[in-house]
């Protein structure tokens, strides 16, 4: 066997943190995978109506199931980006990056103002985040699995990439299970509530590190606004418009900061 696919396959028995990145891998890809395949239950039964009320029940939930197609699509193009981040920068800040970026997409699903408030501009924004859902999840999907390959021991590595895979259904059960608690909210906040309540994951998750804490310290702006963008839709139409545009401004912004500190922490290594 050559010296580069020794290299490729790491130690013989793994690195001392081979279950820790396991494991956190594993965390990783549950709440991805909550984020992500959340969308698909509210667009089954919320999303028809909150966004494409013009068109016929049936029309409706075919457009919304649209839009979840359009995560799909997304998906191998940001594994394709997370690929070539993860060679020239790493795996970890690229996986921490791609949590960050993913659990603001998904509080920011939870904000979205419906057709009846913006018209037209509800699907796109809604079409747009998606869009940017599954560029994340993408990114963190395969990382993650690599990641954990690359730490496992040679005769253990598909027990250990096999702990990212299970993470899937239980982030799948795991986004049923609050749909079906928040259904009793009703009106919008049921189909609301369970995309907010990603931020509490996403701030437990990318808490450590350093640049969790320069990207999370950047995006204030946009958690802040984002709210007061809920409190202005009780207020007044123009508020809530005007402070979701900022909301999505800085969540833009938040992305492209993502980016330049993937780019510093390249310089810096």
């Amino acid at each position: 066997m050559s010296d580069a696919a020794l290299t490729m396959r790491g130690p013989v028995h793994g690195t001392k943190d081979a279950k820790k990145v396991a494991i956190g891998s594993g965390v990783g890809a549950v709440i991805e995978t909550y984020d992500f395949i959340g969308f698909g239950t509210a667009a089954a039964l919320y999303f028809g109506h909150a966004f494409f009320p013009g068109a016929s029940p049936v029309a409706g939930t075919l457009a919304s199931f649209a839009t979840l197609g359009v995560g799909f699509a997304a998906r191998p193009l940001g594994g394709i980006i997370g690929g070539h981040l993860g060679d020239k920068v790493g795996r970890k800040p690229v996986l921490v990056a791609s949590l960050i970026i993913m659990g603001l997409a998904t509080f920011a699903i939870g904000l979205l103002p419906t057709y009846a408030t913006v018209g037209l501009l509800a699907p796109v924004l809604l079409v747009t985040v998606r869009i940017i859902q599954g560029l994340a999840f993408g990114a963190e999907w395969g990382g993650a699995i690599l990641m954990s390959y690359e730490h496992a021991p040679w005769k253990e590595k598909g027990r250990y990439t096999g702990i990212v895979q299970a993470g899937f259904p239980v982030g799948l059960l795991l986004a049923n299970l609050v749909f079906l608690v928040s259904v009793h909210l009703g009106g919008d906040w049921a189909w609301r509530v369970p995309f907010l309540l990603s931020a509490v994951a996403f701030d437990r998750f990318a808490g450590p590190g350093w640049l969790s804490r320069q990207v999370a310290g950047a995006n204030r702006l946009m958690v802040t606004s984002a709210l007061v963008g809920v409190a202005g839709s009780f207020v007044g139409h123009d508020l809530a418009v005007l402070v979701g545009i900022t909301g999505y401004g800085a969540l833009i912004g938040a992305i492209i900061g993502a980016l330049v500190v993937l780019w510093g922490w390249r310089m810096v290594r």
